[in-house]
């Protein structure tokens, strides 16, 4: 159905994954996570903005010779808004809020990698005998990884620049 793009991975037919030191290759390769990770974009959200430098500017030295006056700052904008304008802005839709986490773990994750580690089959770590049930939802949830993995590779496959190609 699909295999490795091997323009895409270093002439090779098989996943190769290459430890990499060198910090500006490690910025052009993905940015992945971990479960600890993940819970913290998730609660930390998007990255705040950058600083930038201050909107005001500082006296020159040669003009400090003579206190000036203060000049009289008016007063900060919520001050003048009605109550009403006070409330909290809109939560972002899902699409954008899941576009500006993956934008934050781009800029810092130090999970990186050009093929994604391949995820814990559910409940792995269970040691018990599972029930009936347990096993019909275990099941189901591998149905869901596999199905998401068909489904990204058939989107790689679909890009002139994948890591899959259709095969011949």
């Amino acid at each position: 159905m699909y295999e490795i793009n091997r323009d895409q991975n270093q002439g090779l037919s098989f996943e190769f994954d290459e430890v990499v030191r060198n910090k500006a290759a490690r910025k052009r390769m993905e940015a992945g996570d971990c479960l600890e990770c993940r819970e913290y974009y998730e609660a930390v959200g998007p990255l705040p903005p950058r600083l930038a430098a201050p909107l005001w500017r500082s006296p020159s030295p040669q003009s400090s010779s003579q206190p000036k006056e203060m000049p009289i700052r008016p007063p900060c904008r919520h001050h003048m808004v009605p109550e009403e304008e006070h409330a909290p802005a809109p939560a972002a839709s899902p699409a954008k809020r899941s576009k500006a986490i993956n934008q934050h773990k781009k800029e810092i994750s130090r999970h990186r990698h050009y093929w994604a580690p391949p995820t814990t089959p559910p409940g792995f770590w269970n040691i018990g005998f599972p029930s009936t049930q347990e096993v019909e939802e275990i099941n189901r949830q591998a149905k869901e990884m596999h199905e998401k993995k068909r489904e990204w590779m058939e989107r790689e496959a679909n890009k002139p620049d994948g890591k899959y190609r259709k095969r011949a």
